[in-house]
């Protein structure tokens, strides 16, 4: 369908094909996504909007209307309260209620008619990040490239007048007077184009329309058997879980990883460093946690849901993660008929390895059934360090919403910035109709975020794609928020369904046969892919984020990267920019060197503080590097693997390096570590007095990772 009479302004209605219920008839209706300029809508546009199909609100995606004002749920639905849209909902429920302004409403509010609405929001606050501008802020925040007037009288009372341009510096604080959102609403199809044309004639130079492209997404599906992976066939049998045994005849490494050492090494950082909360958003396909029963689905207690061990309450996020109104299992937006639980997306729905992607992947994020009698280390029977949210962009199904570049901005609108997204998911950028603009720009701005994304399960390698699958080439170097996971195997060799590419793939993680559940009762069901090893990765990064204080995205990614273990072959690391697969237990051990050495044939690992040491260098380049910008040394062979930045929280330089065995006129290169701790097993054990003082020649040094 062609709409006509385009314009670039202040509503921006985009034409989709949303997932709408198995009652309604698709063919029927075409999604619209509209977005306001103006502070304050008038009533004739607002009237217009709300003849769209009304606002699917239900209790899992409103909880908590009972006890409210017509006026007050408008706020909550809409942002504000809009001249004409009380009267709007008087009038569409006249024939089955009798509500007047400013009546408390009680359970019957969701049974009302709730027509749609624009969405603005109220005066916020913003802190100017780099790359900012007055321009950049009044687009960002009100969908409308403004000329100098305009920014004149949108920046006038925020602190930072558009007259005094010095004023917009990096770190400031300001008051903007309102932010617009896009919503998105639903018409019937042969009225589409009229609802257009009059939208456009009472908007005037208000209006923009345009027409949203087919979905151009999916989650990442689990690798389920063989397919053609470029020039090479994939089959499941080509996926390694079982660990290889070593040949010194040590034991092998747990694969996926040992849950006793991720426990021991969180415990023992939050003694360092007090523990914090961490909030991980977890978008994908929805969430079958919750009970159901053939009496009710989802079972509820009262307003509330039942919940079960495996996600209970606690690890939920709490209402204050929610900017404007609660939530209980994640976030919602008036307009889009996606709520997190699959179960009222799409009754009747099968589950399977696909509609129950979103759980599994859930399940992963907090530590998976490996870490489930474990999970007393980071949470009690009361509260969780922890806490996950649930943000739908797909009915439990392999395609994403094709509103998927609005709906996902639209979500990090809806919360506090959380410490951690997770996103198994790929969207193909190569198709002109891909929202790559608006996908970046919202992993831009909210740069307090980490984005830990899924690499993908078609065997590319994404240094000869770098545009094509989104958001995962935009790790590595690309992006410092970003953080993109292969699958690695349990023999240290990329998945050979994984893509890879060292532009743009940071670490490996287990991704082969990876434990997890579907819903909220049913057996654990192992699945292979990216999108198992992602959210590992989240999980590692939350527990690395809670026992780090306030330390950046950058910081987190680049901990995760050097303290990771280098990959079994010279193959499998020109896959991966850090040329290691994670190590939780490592990663947690920030807060003192790690010092890994071999003497009289035996493996020794210290914590402590090692004093500054030289003799290390690039191969082929003559000057010696600084220890001030050391990260990370690691043995290969004959050489190591040296880790560099300026700093903790800039960007990764990686070479083959060389340490001297002797310096000066032939003395011993040495390395002295005030040594605090030794790990035996998966024990970390003080030490004390004559101990303490160790001297590791640089001929033994197996590993050495700098804390912070």
């Amino acid at each position: 369908m062609e709409l006509r009479g385009l314009h670039q302004s202040s509503i921006v209605v985009l034409a989709a094909s949303l997932a709408i219920s198995p009652l309604e008839v698709r063919a029927e209706t075409v999604p619209l996504i509209v977005r306001a300029i103006g502070e304050i809508p008038s009533a004739e546009l607002v009237r217009q909007v709300a003849t769209a199909h009304p606002l699917s609100v239900t209790q899992t995606q409103f909880p908590g209307l009972s006890g409210k004002t017509p006026e007050a749920i408008a706020a909550q639905l809409c942002g504000t309260v809009q001249p004409g849209y009380v009267e709007a909902v008087i009038e569409a429920n006249r024939a089955k209620a009798a509500i007047a302004a400013g009546q408390v409403l009680g359970p019957e509010a969701y049974d009302l008619t709730w027509p749609a609405c624009l969405n603005l929001r109220g005066p916020i606050s913003y802190k100017i990040a780099s790359g900012d501008n007055f321009t950049s802020l009044r687009l960002r925040f009100t969908g409308e490239h403004a000329n100098g007037p305009g920014l004149l009288a949108y920046f006038a009372q925020s602190g930072a007048p558009y007259a005094d341009r010095m004023r917009l510096q990096v770190g400031t604080v300001v008051t903007l007077p309102y932010q617009t959102l896009p919503t998105v609403l639903r018409v019937d199809k042969s009225l589409a184009q009229s609802f257009t044309d009059k939208l456009l004639s009472i908007g005037k130079r208000e209006v923009s329309v345009t027409q949203a492209p087919k979905s151009v997404g999916s989650i990442v599906i689990p690798f389920r058997g063989e397919y053609s992976a470029g020039a090479i066939q994939v089959t499941e049998g080509d996926c390694v879980s079982d660990p290889p045994q070593p040949a010194d005849g040590s034991p092998p490494r747990p694969y996926p990883y040992s849950p006793e050492a991720v426990a021991k090494a969180w415990e023992w950082a939050s003694k360092i460093s007090l523990p914090n909360d961490v909030n991980i958003l977890v978008v994908d396909n929805g969430f079958f946690g919750v009970p159901c029963t053939a009496d009710r689905c989802p079972e509820r207690d009262g307003e509330d849901y039942v919940y079960t061990a495996r996600f209970p309450k606690r690890m939920f996020a709490k209402d204050d993660f929610y900017l404007d109104a609660p939530h209980l299992i994640g976030p919602a937006l008036s307009g889009v008929p996606l709520g997190p639980l699959t179960y009222e997306n799409v009754p009747d729905l099968q589950i399977d390895e696909i509609s129950g992607h979103g759980t599994h992947v859930a399940g992963l994020v907090l530590g998976g059934p490996l870490f489930f009698d474990f999970r007393n280390r980071y949470s009690d029977a009361i509260s969780s360090r922890l806490r996950i949210a649930i943000a739908s962009v797909a009915p439990g199904t392999e395609a994403l919403d094709p509103a998927v570049g609005t709906i996902f901005p639209g979500y990090l609108g809806e919360v506090a910035d959380p410490t951690v997204v997770n996103m198994s998911l790929v969207i193909d950028g190569s198709d002109p109709a891909a929202p790559r603009v608006a996908l970046n720009d919202a992993i831009t701005h909210h740069a307090s975020t980490l984005f830990v994304v899924a690499a993908g399960n078609k065997g590319d390698d994404l240094n000869l794609n770098g545009k094509r699958w989104l958001p995962a080439v935009n790790g590595a170097n690309n992006f410092a928020n970003v953080l993109t996971v292969a699958s690695v195997d349990a023999d240290g060799q990329l998945s050979k369904f994984s893509n890879r590419g060292d532009a743009a793939v940071d670490i490996a993680a287990p991704g082969c046969r990876i434990a997890s559940w579907l819903d909220a009762d049913s057996e654990e069901v192992p699945l292979s892919g990216t999108s198992q090893a992602a959210p590992i990765v989240s999980f590692a990064a939350a527990l690395l984020k809670s026992v780090s204080g306030q330390r950046r995205p950058r910081w987190l990614k680049s901990r995760i990267d050097y303290s990771g273990d280098l990959l079994a072959t010279a193959q499998a690391r020109k896959g991966v920019a850090s040329m290691s697969q994670l190590n939780i237990q490592k990663a947690l051990l920030w807060p003192k060197d790690y010092v890994r050495f071999v003497r009289n044939g035996a493996e020794q690992v210290v914590l402590g503080v090692a004093d500054e040491f030289t003799g290390m260098s690039c191969v082929g380049v003559k000057d010696e590097s600084s220890y001030r910008l050391l990260r990370a040394l690691k043995k290969d062979g004959d050489r190591f693997v040296m880790f560099t930045s300026p700093s903790a929280n800039e960007a990764l330089s990686l070479c083959p390096a060389q340490l001297k065995a002797t310096i000066g006129d032939g003395a011993i290169n040495q390395i002295h570590v005030r040594a605090e701790f030794q790990l035996v097993g998966d024990d970390i054990l003080p030490l004390k007095g004559a101990d303490q003082n160790i001297v590791v020649n640089a001929a033994e040094l197996v590993e050495f990772i700098r804390g912070n």
